[in-house]
């Protein structure tokens, strides 16, 4: 083979080989995702799906490896139980709020534009309203709340439809759900 031609693809191929897509997430992104979630940990009854949100910015990047986000959580959901017990019905009606900071590790070394892989961790605090009615000749009413701190361990992923738009699915074992899917928009 002539040595020029041999040159020529060395080189063509050493371009190549450098050239690499832009990652899914990088340090400068920020990404707002919009989600239902199934599946509840704290929660007993007859249910609604968890209505969440999150929020998080890229801090840290580490080139051809990922990024390191951090960012907030807020999530709701609200059940509700109808007990009979010796023909008196027991009613309890459960609101839960979640309020929480995450952090994850989007996985970089895939050198995708289009798929996000990433796992991470939320701690923060469930707030829990519950209403409680017992029907019996006295009708007796009581309300409470009550807090307790949470944490999460959660892997998720993502597809970008756009520059700007996609869908996400995560799943984890606390929180309000165990497994939530929506709308991510990144900016």
């Amino acid at each position: 083979m002539n040595k020029k031609i041999l040159l020529s693809l060395v080189v063509v191929f050493t371009m190549l080989g450098s050239v690499s897509a832009q990652q899914a997430f990088e340090k400068s992104d920020a990404a707002l995702n919009i989600g239902i979630g199934l599946g509840s940990p704290n929660t007993t009854g007859i249910g609604l799906p968890a209505i969440d949100m999150s929020f998080e910015k890229g801090i840290v990047e580490f080139p051809n490896v990922g990024v390191i986000t951090v960012g907030g959580e807020f999530g709701f959901k609200y059940n509700w139980e109808i007990t009979t017990l010796l023909g008196n019905d027991f009613s309890d009606k459960y609101s839960n709020f979640l309020l929480g900071v995450r952090a994850a590790f989007h996985l970089g070394f895939l050198r995708t534009e289009k798929f996000d892989v990433y796992g991470g961790i939320l701690t923060g605090t469930i707030l829990s309203i519950w209403s409680s009615e017992f029907n019996d000749k006295n009708n007796i009413d009581y309300d409470s709340f009550s807090s307790a701190f949470t944490h999460d361990i959660f892997i998720g992923g993502r597809i970008m439809t756009s520059n700007n738009f996609g869908f996400f699915v995560e799943l984890g074992y606390g929180g309000l759900s165990y497994m939530q899917g929506g709308i991510t928009l990144k900016f």
